[in-house]
């Protein structure tokens, strides 16, 4: 018996890296697993390595970032699986690059694929458990939405999917839909072709390391919502969620002087 075991998932991105092991992992637990991919000779591999290890796959090709094509891959969960239990908004590209030469076109590309891709199909993925009863949305960010040299560009798509999840959270929770995301740390073709200064990746996780929070995320078992977990080698952690601490000061009119004073205090 496996934790996804009756379950249908999506993998976006599935071809290759965290995506080709999340889907990997998935299908090992017992789900039946839609892999999608832009690339179709990665997800054609995937779909048949799990097929030849006994499991049940389709490949989707596309991009995410087009409304319907991501609609057109939860249907095709649904019509081929009969139902649509968890999806994992993993497809992503990387871009490093000095804010003082980027172009508009790298921004575009980013929060085409990075954010709006995971915003539709997470929109058409809950709609569908919505009118099936329920299910479980798990989004990748990063934690360079936190403040990274040379990433701004990238790490903005990635703070977008974050309050993608927090907002998601709240409005589907009556509906029994289950938002939470996953800040991963892991070897992957996409870091190490956009390698990030001062850090050492081979002491990262490779992808196989990190697929089990996917799997658990995706299954019935969890019953939280709204949360930014990460996975390394040993470590389980769960984010802090970004809140005003009580520090504040306290006055009944402000000047900028005032404001000059105060913050000197709490920030200092």
């Amino acid at each position: 018996m496996g934790i996804l075991d009756d379950q249908s998932v999506v993998i976006t991105g599935g071809g290759q890296g965290l995506g080709r092991s999340y889907a990997l992992a998935a299908a090992a637990s017992g789900a039946a697993v839609v892999v999608n991919d832009v690339n179709p000779e990665g997800a054609q591999a995937v779909v048949s390595e799990i097929v030849d290890r006994g499991g049940r796959a389709v490949a989707h090709v596309g991009s995410v970032a087009d409304w319907d094509t991501a609609q057109a891959l939860v249907e095709l969960c649904v019509d081929e699986f009969g139902a649509v239990d968890a999806v994992v908004n993993n497809a992503a590209i990387m871009h490093m690059g000095n804010l003082l030469e980027d172009r508009e076109e790298d921004y575009r590309r980013l929060v085409e694929t990075n954010l709006l891709g995971t915003a539709f199909v997470g929109t058409h993925a809950a709609r569908a458990m919505v009118r099936l009863g329920g299910g479980r949305i798990v989004n990748v960010t990063s934690t360079a939405h936190l403040g990274r040299a040379r990433t701004s560009a990238y790490a903005a798509t990635k703070g977008g999917v974050s309050s993608l999840t927090y907002g998601w959270a709240v409005d589907l929770a009556k509906h029994g839909v289950y938002v939470n995301a996953i800040a991963p740390s892991a070897q992957t073709p996409m870091l190490t072709e956009n390698p990030i200064p001062g850090i050492d990746y081979t002491e990262l996780p490779v992808p196989d390391e990190v697929a089990p929070l996917a799997v658990y995320l995706m299954s019935d078992r969890v019953r939280f919502t709204g949360q930014v977990l990460r996975l390394e080698k040993h470590d389980l952690k769960v984010m802090n969620l970004a809140a005003f601490p009580d520090n504040g000061v306290t006055r009944e009119t402000w000047s900028p002087e005032d404001i000059d004073r105060a913050l000197n205090e709490i920030v200092n």
